[in-house]
């Protein structure tokens, strides 16, 4: 993705194609200029959603523009977890900050101390040091730390108790929308899952009024394909 020249190429097939939601997956410097450049043209696509915006420093890079973002997030100090093992993620971050953290830690730093607790139950476990004894080990965990639940297949080895977390980025504070959130607030402006998607058709349908201003042969005006309009 280039800002320079890729909105040239990209934005009109968006607009023709009536795009509702649109996500990035790529390295933090493409996702949030991916983000940047949808946010700050005339699209208006109801739902933006990256991997960049899962971490603290997307709403400080993207300012006002990480509103409604949504993204995917291994872990937040939010979450009311009583874990088995260790503390929980409310006190990780409090612990985090007294040691000389400026803010609260995004999910990789939960990640590697989560995965300190998780080796130290599969050593206190193991029979022996040996690699197999200590794979063994941690296919019998069956546990919960501050980063949520932990299990794996014990062929392959695939992660199967932890679950991801669909956060949004409203007035510069991450909110967790999947799981469902119970913010009464009013707070958010996009509804969480399935109905974050109808959210967007229904936006969609409401951003294009009849006397909509703009040059019809504007690539970036929604309005200015006039069959698609009359088809419509």
């Amino acid at each position: 993705f280039d800002p320079a020249s890729t909105p040239a190429r990209l934005f009109p097939a968006l607009t023709r194609n009536r795009v509702n939601a649109l996500a990035s997956a790529g390295s933090y410097e493409h996702d949030v200029a991916v983000m940047r450049a949808v946010a700050e043209s005339r699209l208006n696509i109801p739902v933006l959603g990256c991997v960049a915006a899962g971490v603290a420093r997307f709403a400080s890079d993207l300012g006002e523009l990480a509103d409604g973002i949504v993204g995917p997030s291994q872990w937040e100090d939010s979450l009311e977890i009583e874990p088995a093992l260790g503390p929980t993620p409310a006190e990780f971050a409090r612990r985090m900050r007294t040691a000389g953290a400026t803010d609260s830690p995004d999910y990789p730093s939960a990640q590697i101390y989560a995965a300190g607790l998780l080796t130290a139950a599969a050593l206190a476990g193991a029979g022996g040091l040996d690699n197999a004894t200590l794979r063994a080990a941690f296919s019998d965990l069956r546990t919960t730390t501050m980063f949520g639940d932990f299990a794996i297949d014990r062929v392959t080895g695939r992660q199967l108790g932890h679950q991801m977390l669909l956060v949004q980025w409203h007035r510069g504070r991450k909110v967790i929308i999947i799981p469902e959130s119970h913010d009464d607030s009013g707070s958010l402006d996009v509804p969480a899952g399935w109905r974050l998607i109808l959210a967007g058709f229904e936006a969609l349908r409401l951003s294009r009024p009849d006397d909509l201003d703009g040059d019809e042969n504007d690539p970036d005006n929604p309005e200015s394909d006039k069959d698609e309009r009359d088809h419509n």
